[in-house]
């Protein structure tokens, strides 16, 4: 059963790798970053990946689903503790590449985020591009509608 569940959770967190590496193609896509601003995408991309690494069920090696609740109560407090660790460093770091896009772009930024956001997780987190995404075509390689 524990070589089961450690192929799934395998499985799952590549599925997942797969899944952020599309959301951050879809954000770059969308915004049309210049070279300069790749680089400072890069923080942000990390972050991303970091938040989404954070996110990831995780229990004890070993344990399987067999935790008292004391334990249960002590995993999920460390699973939080990494989620907001991953969303401060994801915050500091989208601070200074957003401070590097021309409006056009801060406006398709903040529309992006604020679209998700109300969909669960918000851009970078649980479903990070999830519809917002969805809803603007991006995640169908559609290119941005300027408007």
């Amino acid at each position: 059963m524990e070589e089961f569940r450690a192929a799934r959770m395998a499985m799952m967190k590549a599925e997942r790798a797969l899944e952020v590496d599309r959301r951050i193609a879809a954000v770059r896509q969308a915004l049309e970053l210049t070279a300069d601003q790749q680089a400072l995408f890069k923080p942000v991309e990390d972050a991303m990946r970091g938040l989404y690494e954070a996110a990831m069920p995780q229990h004890p090696p070993g344990t399987g689903m067999t935790l008292e609740a004391d334990q249960r109560l002590r995993v999920m407090a460390d699973r939080l503790r990494a989620r907001s660790d991953a969303l401060v460093r994801l915050a500091d770091s989208v601070g200074p590449f957003k401070a590097s896009l021309n409006e056009a772009q801060k406006q398709r930024f903040d529309a992006l985020s604020r679209s998700v956001t109300t969909h669960g997780g918000g851009m970078m987190g649980h479903a990070m591009m999830g519809r917002g995404m969805m809803d603007h075509g991006m995640m169908r390689g559609e290119k941005w509608e300027r408007g």
